[in-house]
């Protein structure tokens, strides 16, 4: 084969190292902040529960505009209701805790110049079950009759939750590694999260706000521009 052909071989088995500049780039950080979290179809618990949220996450930066990213959790999702005492008929809350680990697989678009980044996200959402448990407190509406709350287990739920997720946010670049984000985001689940036939089909949400801190790991990969030497395992520059 002639030099040309050689030229063009070495150029299709070199591929795979062939780079588009830095864009490239591992991102990791931490996160926490607050849900509004509600039980849809649950004919008990039909009121909204604010509770905190944190973890952390993963970012892979194709290039500037596209990334896919995931988040390691711990999640209180949940409802609330009011009830009465039997005997004085003073009102208490009773709270359904359902304390999740969720892992999000998202899909994210970004845009923006300068330090400020926009960013918009979709994809799932996969859930665990660590605990349920009832949380009753009687001192919020009858004056501290009672000296503390009370916790109990709660039982018949399913240790797996699947739904799906749409999330959009906003960062500013502190320095060249390190930056801090804003992020909204909206979760509907799609599995009954019930055992028990006589309460139908009771499906989690939650509405999130994070802050978080994120650092940028670049991921170098090589350019060519067309006269360098590449090297290749199975090329040899002594074979003409």
């Amino acid at each position: 084969p002639t030099k040309t052909m050689k030229k063009l071989l070495l150029i299709l088995l070199c591929l795979p190292t062939i780079g588009f500049g830095q864009e490239k780039s591992l991102e990791l950080g931490i996160l926490f902040g607050g849900s509004l979290n509600s039980l849809n179809g649950d004919p008990e618990f039909t009121e909204k529960t604010l509770q905190p949220s944190g973890g952390f996450l993963a970012q892979y930066n194709f290039n500037s505009q596209f990334s896919i990213k995931s988040k390691l959790l711990y999640h209180i999702k949940g409802g609330k209701t009011t009830r009465q005492t039997t005997i004085t008929g003073e009102e208490f809350d009773q709270r359904l805790d359902l304390h999740y680990v969720t892992l999000p697989f998202l899909a994210q678009w970004s845009f923006g110049k300068n330090k400020w980044r926009f960013f918009c996200n979709t994809g799932v959402c996969l859930g665990y079950l660590m605990k349920a448990e009832n949380v009753f407190d009687p001192e919020v509406k009858t004056g501290g009759a009672t000296p503390s709350t009370t916790r109990k287990p709660a039982e018949n739920f399913k240790k797996l939750d699947f739904g799906l997720i749409l999330g959009s946010g906003a960062s500013f670049q502190i320095n060249e590694r390190i930056k801090i984000f804003l992020e909204s985001s909206f979760d509907h689940g799609l599995t009954n999260t019930s055992t028990t036939e006589r309460k139908g089909i009771i499906l989690t949400q939650a509405m999130t706000g994070e802050i978080g801190l994120i650092y940028n790991f670049p991921i170098k990969k090589k350019t060519f521009n067309g006269y360098g030497a590449l090297k290749c395992a199975e090329y040899d520059p002594k074979t003409e």
